[in-house]
């Protein structure tokens, strides 16, 4: 995996330390479907006390403490940003995604950390020194079938929002849902879950469904599958099964139409 050289200076000298420097997420994830990594994030393990990480990162660059209180410092180095964190337990004690309860805890293993991340693929790691990749839940596996799969029940509802990832990643890397994960979402939805979310974390998974998914239309066929249509967007699921003209709209009733005018606009967006 290409990694930047400040990232694996810090991991050296963090090696020294008998602690460990391992990229978490999205990059990881992003390695293996190809894609440009545009963010790295950097959990460092065997650390007491995040004041030493953020000792040894202030000799390079500079060390926002915005996030410390959830074990995260944002470190920049010639106009790059990284984020840099402690392995951290989470604990569901309020509504909404501020209604956690965390713990830093920097001699965690890998797995125990990793389990509060919502799907196998975003629990990948690559351990920088070791030149190996971290894979406790079998999300390698998982990306070769093209499934989505969550990793924990009890984690997993803890933040419904994970429900509207889900639509979206499906979308985007054109994978299926498990039918574990189908089942779950599913039972989200009918007990009402979604209803605690604010309008502006939903926006935010809607705009990477209908900007980075080459067919927006498989997330939506999701969302209508899971009753997210039918009981928080009506208007949309009022579209299905009105007919149309055969003449004129032989391809279907007024959803699919829409789902074809949805997909043709991502290929303009991505073709401009």
């Amino acid at each position: 995996m290409k990694i930047p050289k400040i990232l694996k200076t810090i991991s050296q000298i963090l090696k020294n330390r008998q602690a460990k420097a391992i990229i978490v997420g999205g990059s990881v994830r992003d390695h293996f479907l190809e894609l440009p990594i545009k963010d790295y994030d950097v959990e460092v393990y065997g650390l007491e006390r995040l004041e030493e990480l953020e000792t040894i990162l202030a000799q390079y660059g500079s060390v926002n403490l915005v996030g410390k209180s959830f074990g995260v410092l944002k470190f920049t180095y010639e106009g790059e940003e990284y984020d840099f964190s402690f392995p951290r337990t989470e604990e569901k004690v309020g509504v909404g995604h501020r209604g956690f309860e965390v713990e830093v805890n920097g001699a965690l293993a890998y797995g125990e950390a990793s389990k509060r991340r919502d799907f196998t693929l975003n629990a990948l790691g690559y351990d920088i020194e070791n030149d190996e990749f971290l894979d406790p839940f079998g999300g390698l596996q998982d990306m070769e079938q093209k499934r989505l799969r969550h990793i924990d029940d009890e984690t997993f509802v803890e933040d419904p929002l994970r429900l509207y990832r889900a639509v979206q990643f499906s979308a985007r890397f054109g994978y299926t849902l498990a039918d574990e994960t189908f089942v779950l979402c599913q039972k989200m939805v009918s007990e009402g879950m979604l209803e605690e979310l604010p309008k502006e974390r939903i926006y935010v998974e809607w705009q990477k469904l209908l900007l980075k998914s080459p067919k927006p239309s498989i997330g939506f066929e999701l969302m209508r599958k899971l009753g997210i249509t039918k009981r928080y967007f009506p208007e949309l699921h009022a579209l299905i099964d009105v007919p149309q003209s055969p003449q004129w709209h032989p391809e279907g009733d007024v959803w699919i139409h829409t789902m074809m005018t949805v997909d043709e606009m991502a290929n303009i967006c991505r073709l401009g």
